[in-house]
């Protein structure tokens, strides 16, 4: 089952070359289609706090949950879920992303719908610099992403984990959030 306009060619895009987002994919419309795209673009940036021992913004380290989606003015898109997805930093320069218990992320986009799942874990190497992340997985990683039509048919086959560069903010001690691209963005808790 297609869900584009009649006369248009229903086609289903999965960004498979893109670097891993850790919380979820954006859809773009092209000619009434909905297409699952990936790779986080510019976005909100925060004044990192990186400090000479670690790698990375020391705002970041620590054990964060994601709580929920928050989209930009302006996009064309509405989400919900994707709460539960566990990100870990060290000073040392790892993070690691767990699965296990994040919600499904729900897209709509005049009034095309999907559905994204995540599942696994992964664990790798993490630098940041001028409010950008760039994580590179380590091999073993299980960390996949599946995407859904309205009727609950898989599309495509699941993107594996192959990386992350993108915008990210972060109030010390406080919340901090990951740009997705196309205006959508997670925000994460301590804890």
């Amino acid at each position: 089952m297609g869900f584009g306009r009649p006369g248009c060619a229903n086609v289903y895009s999965k960004t498979v070359t893109c670097h891993h987002q850790p919380v979820l994919r954006l859809i773009v419309l092209a000619l009434g289609t909905l297409i699952l795209v990936a790779c986080g673009g510019p976005g909100p940036t925060a004044a990192a706090s990186p400090s000479r021992a670690s790698v990375i913004d020391t705002c970041l380290v620590g054990r964060w949950t994601s709580t929920g989606v928050v989209v930009r003015n302006g996009a064309t898109v509405t989400a919900s879920g994707g709460t539960g997805q566990v990100i870990t930093f060290s000073s040392a320069g790892t993070m690691a992303v767990d699965d296990t218990h994040m919600q499904p992320l729900m897209l709509t986009s005049n009034g095309q719908h999907a559905t994204e799942k995540f599942s696994g874990t992964s664990t790798g190497t993490v630098t940041t610099r001028g409010g950008r992340l760039s994580y590179k997985p380590a091999a073993g990683s299980t960390e996949s992403f599946s995407l859904f039509d309205p009727v609950g048919s898989p599309v495509g086959t699941p993107s594996v984990d192959t990386g992350l560069e993108t915008s990210y903010m972060c109030t010390p001690g406080t919340s901090f959030g990951l740009n997705e691209g196309g205006g959508i963005g997670l925000i994460y808790a301590l804890g």
